[in-house]
């Protein structure tokens, strides 16, 4: 059938590859067709390749800004702890955090991240998962107690229902948490920790009340006692100067005397009292003066009390019901800056 000549004059083009016939001009050599499979090989693997560099430097660089975003937000809770939300500083910080579009709950959706002009997120638990702990999944007892008081902390913080004593009893050393909505998602990473990750900020101070940390240090080698850093009194939120004297007076008058614990001296203390740490939930308890409360004042005694209370409600005479310990501590746990701390 003869084609017919367009409206331009021009004959139609078939769409598609020319076929190719014994007698056809297009038929590729065995060589040529070789040549063809290689260059299309290599085109794939190179183009492979570069993907793969490229997803492993976005992988870099997205552990990068979450290091600096850490950091960052870090430093901002040192500050808060030490000034002032107007200071310029902190407002610094806050505009570098805008400008970034960084989460600052670190869970890289921006609809859990609470704004300044929303209410902070509240977390009520049902009944039955409300005492519901991860502290117990921890290998050492101090990072057992740290965890647990963490949880107990968080859920005073972010339940509107808490009783307003409660909350002043617990994080009146820490005033910068009344900002809910900034200091949530620094507050819930620590919560939301792994095992393997510290339980708290190492930029902040710890507040040494009464000889915390200093009860039960760890020691190196050599037996030294290693003190946590940046321990100090705090001065500024009790508003004293320099004196001794009149730091123990304003601390006496906040209720804060006597001696206190961190979660290691808790540990020290039970060990001494023959308490075989090892994880447990029921540790062995060895025949010892553990079963008498003795006397004494502020943490030591306290301390005492909850051991020997727990000891009552055992499943074992011999065994202590680690939970019940703990949830006896919680009466007179204060966050002393970045840690638990337990005494009246």
């Amino acid at each position: 059938m003869p084609m017919i000549p367009s409206s331009q004059g021009r004959m139609p083009r078939s769409s598609g590859r020319p076929r190719s016939g014994p007698d056809s001009a297009t038929v590729l050599s065995e060589e040529r067709r070789s040549q063809i499979r290689r260059a299309q090989k290599t085109y794939r693997l190179k183009k492979a390749a570069s993907l793969q560099e490229t997803q492993q430097r976005v992988a870099l660089l997205e552990t990068k800004l979450q290091s600096i975003s850490d950091s960052l937000s870090d430093y901002r809770a040192a500050l808060v702890s030490e000034l002032q939300d107007s200071h310029p500083l902190v407002t610094g910080f806050d505009n570098i955090f805008d400008i970034a579009g960084c989460d600052r709950d670190q869970t890289g959706t921006t609809s859990q991240a609470p704004t300044d002009n929303q209410p902070s997120p509240t977390i009520t638990p049902s009944p039955s998962t409300k005492n519901h702990s991860h502290a117990f999944r921890e290998c050492s007892l101090s990072r057992q107690l740290q965890r647990y008081s963490l949880e107990y902390a968080f859920r005073l913080f972010t339940n509107t229902h808490s009783p307003p004593v409660e909350i002043y009893r617990v994080f009146r050393l820490v005033p910068c948490l009344r900002n809910r909505s900034k200091m949530y998602p620094y507050f819930r990473r620590l919560v939301c920790a792994d095992t393997d990750n510290p339980l708290e900020v190492p930029t902040l101070p710890f507040y040494c009340i009464g000889g915390a940390g200093t009860h039960y240090p760890a020691r190196d080698t050599a037996g030294n006692p290693i003190y946590p850093p940046k321990m100090r009194l705090p001065r500024r939120i009790l508003s004293v100067g320099v004196g001794v004297d009149g730091a123990q007076r304003r601390l006496e008058a906040c209720g804060l005397d006597g001696r206190w614990f961190d979660c290691r001296d808790v540990e020290g203390f039970l060990r001494e009292r023959g308490v075989q740490v090892d994880g447990s939930l029921f540790p062995v308890v060895r025949e010892s003066d553990s079963a008498s409360p003795g006397g004494g004042e502020s943490a030591d005694y306290q301390l005492q009390m909850s051991l020997v209370e727990s000891l009552g409600e055992s499943v074992a005479p011999s065994r202590l019901d680690l939970e019940s310990f703990f949830q006896r501590l919680l009466r007179g746990v204060v966050i002393l800056g970045r840690v638990p701390g337990f005494g009246n």
